[in-house]
């Protein structure tokens, strides 16, 4: 998994204006797969189910929906996602 640093958006509107987390993508004839997690403050409006589009720094963007969101074994807030789109 690499680290990414960008925002998170819903339709038009930025939803997290500074995130950071780490994605997997996965290349195959006509197949691209990604998924990850990103940090989440305790009062972010991420859902669970939500659709929303990540646009990282490095101006690769794609459409993810949030799997789920919670603490993980630190106590941290985290989001997990899976994309529905390609990343580019």
């Amino acid at each position: 998994m690499e680290r990414f640093r960008g925002k998170l958006m819903d339709g038009d509107r930025v939803l997290l204006d500074e995130i950071e987390g780490s994605i997997a993508i996965q290349e195959g004839p006509g197949v691209q797969e990604w998924r990850g997690r990103f940090w989440l403050a305790e009062s972010s409006p991420v859902q669970p189910g939500g659709r929303y589009c990540l646009i990282r720094d490095d101006g690769r963007a794609g459409e993810l929906t949030v799997e789920s969101s919670g603490p993980d074994a630190t106590g941290v807030q985290v989001a997990v996602f899976e994309g529905n789109s390609r990343f580019e």
